[in-house]
């Protein structure tokens, strides 16, 4: 059975080459495997998880790797495309917090090759190692806006991530060495700048248990991944891959 392996990166990502050299060229070289690669677009999350949806099937691995923009791209492809397919997240970016909730890691150079990583997802996917994770669904005035594996910010962190993508700064990132650095030190000269601002002045934030999420899944890396299922099926504890269920999630309503 041939499978299809959708990598979802960002061309314009200060990670790019290592993503070229370390998981798209050992990713060609995988046997029974049909690879394909979405590139992110210079738009916004909306227009691109739209494209992506479009290219997923039923039985799809998508694999996004980059930082936290690319995740929240190839979640919202799924989440939107109502297929089933399975998701996960290798960090090549500033910060990588899906890509740790998920505990998978970059590979390591050993005999002139690329070990663990892209290869070692798409062997957890082949040996079905399933646990569950449920993602968030934000909505504004009531209407579904975006989901997110891992988190949402809002207000003044929310609208500090502008920063990092601006040109001036992306171009840094794509060139200097110390990146983490570098972000930092924009991010502290924005803060001091703008500690004083309001935001979401007039906004009401609600959190609720939502009745219904779209069903999709994803691959995580982990020793044991606790994850309780509905009351009419039992609690277990599997390595390997987390479903995002249909069952429960977490709203975030503004």
């Amino acid at each position: 059975m041939i499978h299809k392996l959708i990598i979802v990166c960002n061309p314009r990502s200060s990670h790019y080459v290592d993503v070229q050299r370390e998981v798209l060229a050992p990713a060609r070289r995988l046997k029974g495997w049909l690879v394909g690669k979405y590139e992110l677009k210079p738009t916004d999350v909306d227009d691109n998880a739209k494209e992506l949806a479009r290219l997923l099937d039923d039985g799809d691995l998508a694999v996004a790797v980059g930082g936290d923009g690319t995740a929240a791209v190839a979640v919202n492809g799924i989440m939107q495309s109502g297929k089933d397919v399975t998701f996960s997240a290798l960090g090549y970016g500033n910060f990588n917090d899906v890509a740790r909730m998920l505990r998978t890691k970059r590979p390591v150079e050993y005999g002139g090759e690329y070990v663990g990583g892209i290869t070692e997802i798409v062997q957890r996917f082949e040996n079905e190692q399933i646990a569950e994770v449920y993602p968030l669904e934000a909505k504004v005035d009531g209407k579904l806006w975006r989901y997110a594996p891992c988190y949402i910010t809002l207000g003044m962190f929310a609208e500090s991530a502008a920063v990092l993508n601006s040109d001036g700064v992306r171009k840094k990132l794509r060139t200097g060495k110390k990146r983490l650095f570098f972000s930092l030190w924009q991010l502290a000269k924005w803060y001091f700048a703008n500690r004083k601002r309001e935001f979401l002045t007039g906004a009401e934030v609600k959190s609720e248990e939502s009745k219904a999420v779209k069903k999709s899944k994803a691959i995580v890396k982990s020793k044991k991944v606790k994850s309780k299922l509905p009351k009419e099926e039992p609690e277990i504890i599997i390595d390997g891959v987390a479903k995002m269920r249909e069952e429960k999630s977490e709203d975030v309503e503004v």
